[in-house]
């Protein structure tokens, strides 16, 4: 159930992987804060769900007008969804101009570019790739 990686297998550096990042939510109506009869569910961001969707990927770049594919989301303007059940994927989204916050995985928070190389980007997505990453992105 719970991922049983650890550091050690973080071959390409933790200092070179990234391990989270903000993700934009839409109002869940499931979550009986925010709860209303037109609003469906969104699991992006959510703890709370047992089915919540805790994730990001760097197939996009960060802010990318391309939906998240999810099997419960609601489109919003900041955070596009398309319904599906394969080929999940949800995308680092922020409020913050040109770009996102994300942690990597040695601690650091770091702020990525909208512009970012997308292959600098996607490597920076596996721990264990051996892509290579320049000192500056």
């Amino acid at each position: 159930m719970f991922s049983q990686t650890q550091i050690v297998d973080i071959t390409d550096g933790s200092s070179n992987t990234l391990l989270l990042s903000e993700n934009d939510v839409a109002p869940d109506g499931t979550d009986p804060a925010n709860f209303s009869a037109t609003a469906g569910m969104d699991n992006r961001g959510r703890i709370y769900n047992p089915g919540g969707c805790l994730l990001f990927s760097t197939l996009y770049l960060p802010n990318t007008t391309e939906p998240d594919a999810l099997n419960y989301c609601q489109p919003i303007p900041a955070a596009p969804c398309a319904l599906t059940s394969t080929d999940m994927n949800l995308s680092a989204r922020s409020y913050h101009m040109g770009g996102v916050n994300a942690a990597m995985a040695d601690g650091s928070v770091r702020f990525f570019s909208n512009t970012i190389d997308s292959q600098v980007w996607n490597a920076l997505g596996t721990r264990s790739g051996n892509e290579p990453i320049p000192d500056s992105y």
